[in-house]
């Protein structure tokens, strides 16, 4: 197949207008669901804008392989010739695809440093997993809870180890999840930001009952989770722990 101005331009107008809509279809669907954290959204942005950069270099190919066929068949007769080289092309599908990875890298890198960046108001809770259940503790006001319980808005530094084997602390509406490894404290920063009712699970297959190891998770508001401090500070030691 001889590789002409016309059929290059032909080309870049199907991929043009096959891309468009691909996008268009990828931002009214998402295929994503709304994030309830903002690491999640953090993680979200960066998983979406990869889906709509790669879009071009699917659909590219794709078209170039179909029109290929279509042309090749209308000319069986013709001798094969050889595709001769055309500098500007290679050098645009170089240096293009390069810049885009470049781009995505420093995006997501800065993604990444927003995730892990600590600040000065964080909630502090301790997390022990053990076969099989999740204990949460809060330090700064000596509770401790089989139920997570946290404030809107607020970032949240998890502190977590294992009693036995490895576990995973993973809420799928916050998105990133974390190792709980026996003799080691690992940590995970999340940001809530959907009040509502979720659960954590653990998400590393740790024995026979690993199905079952879950614990709820209330997201409240900042009043209400005042409320909920100084309800666990007033009950007795011996029930405190089992709220």
């Amino acid at each position: 197949m001889k590789l002409t101005q016309h059929r290059i331009a032909a080309l870049v107008v199907v991929s043009t207008v096959l891309t468009v809509a691909a996008e268009i279809v990828f931002w009214h669907f998402k295929a994503i669901s709304n994030p309830a954290s903002a690491e999640s959204a953090d993680v979200n942005s960066v998983f979406e804008a990869l889906l709509r950069v790669g879009l071009p270099f699917l659909v590219v190919p794709t078209t170039a392989l179909i029109m290929g066929l279509i042309f090749s068949r209308q000319n069986t007769q013709a001798p094969a010739s050889r595709i001769s080289s055309i500098p500007k092309l290679e050098a645009a599908w170089t240096f293009i695809p390069l810049a885009i990875i470049i781009g995505v890298a420093v995006f997501g890198g800065a993604k990444l440093m927003d995730m892990e960046q600590t600040s000065q108001n964080e909630l502090e809770i301790q997390v022990t997993a053990s076969q099989y259940a999740f204990q949460f503790s809060y330090p700064q006001y000596g509770i401790t809870s089989y139920e997570l319980v946290v404030p809107v808005n607020q970032r949240i530094h998890f502190s977590m180890t294992s009693e036995d084997v490895v576990h995973d602390f993973w809420v799928p509406q916050w998105g990133p999840k974390q190792d709980l490894l026996p003799g080691m404290t690992t940590n995970l920063l999340i940001t809530p930001t959907e009040i509502g009712d979720f659960t954590v699970i653990c998400s590393q297959l740790c024995g026979v009952g690993h199905t079952y190891m879950s614990a709820p998770v209330q997201v409240l508001s900042q009043s209400d989770f005042a409320a909920w401090l100084s309800q666990q500070q007033k009950a007795p030691a011996a029930t405190a722990g089992m709220s």
